[in-house]
């Protein structure tokens, strides 16, 4: 009979130590799903700011080019003016008044 109790005794404690083992697997199952769930949650925001920061790029880069564009439109359009001036100051005054008329 003390065999039977020990015995019954172990079997409960095994049993006890199953249903521990089961509920921490579950616990952990949960925990890798909610961290897969957070990782690619995470991909997914890595991903859109690099696209984000790669549009960023080359916006800037357009900015630049058309800057540079745009300074080179102002030079071209200042030696213009100066080579104007210059051709209206070797005129006679009445003549650079037609010519500012114009």
């Amino acid at each position: 009979m003390l065999v039977l109790r020990q015995a019954e005794r172990l079997r409960k404690i095994a049993e006890q130590e199953k249903q521990e083992a089961v509920d921490n697997m579950a616990q952990a199952t949960t925990q890798v799903n909610t961290l897969t769930q957070a990782k690619r949650k995470l991909e997914q925001t890595i991903s859109s700011l690099q696209e984000e920061a790669e549009d960023l790029e080359n916006e800037a880069k357009n900015a630049d080019d058309r800057a540079k564009k745009a300074a080179i439109e102002v030079r071209f359009s200042l030696c213009c003016l100066l080579s104007q001036i210059k051709a209206l100051a070797g005129l006679p005054r009445t003549e650079v008044d037609n010519y500012v008329y114009l």
